[in-house]
C-alpha cells in the first residue's frame, strides 16, 4: 500500500480526498457495469425484441452467458437505454397504446367523472 504522507510527515488531505472520492460500492460497481454492457447489446436487443423475440427468452440467453438479470431491471436497462438514445421503448407501439385507453363516456348528459350529481325537487 502507498503512504501518503508528505515530506514533513503530515498525511496528504488532498490525495486522501480523491482516494475517498473514488470508492464505490460493489453494489453501485455492479449496477454500473451491468449499464455499460446493457448499452452495449442494446441495439442487438431492440432489434431481437422489434423482430418479435419475447424479452424472456433473451434474459435466459443473457444468464446463460452469465449476464444475470430479473424481468424488472431488464425493463429497467431497456427503457433507461431507450430515453438516453432518444429512442421508443423497443417492442411498444403506439398503436397499441391507443389501444388500451379507457373508454370515455362522452354523452353531453353525462356526469363527470368525480361530480356529485345534485338532485333538484
Amino acid at each position: 500500500m502507498k503512504k501518503i504522507i508528505t515530506e514533513a510527515g503530515k498525511v496528504d488531505i488532498e490525495a486522501l480526498k480523491k482516494a475517498i472520492i473514488s470508492l464505490e460500492s460493489p453494489k453501485t460497481k455492479r449496477a454500473r457495469e451491468r449499464e455499460a454492457l446493457f448499452a452495449e447489446l442494446y441495439e442487438v436487443i431492440r432489434d431481437q425484441i422489434n423482430s418479435d423475440v419475447s424479452k424472456s427468452t433473451i434474459i435466459k440467453t443473457l444468464a446463460g452467458r452469465g449476464m444475470s438479470v430479473s424481468n424488472a431491471v431488464f425493463d429497467k436497462l431497456l427503457a433507461g437505454e431507450a430515453k438516453r438514445r432518444g429512442e421508443p421503448m423497443p417492442g411498444k407501439d403506439d398503436e397499441a397504446g391507443e389501444n388500451e385507453l379507457v373508454s370515455v363516456n362522452t354523452s353531453p348528459n353525462a356526469p363527470l367523472a368525480g361530480a356529485k350529481e345534485e338532485v333538484v325537487a
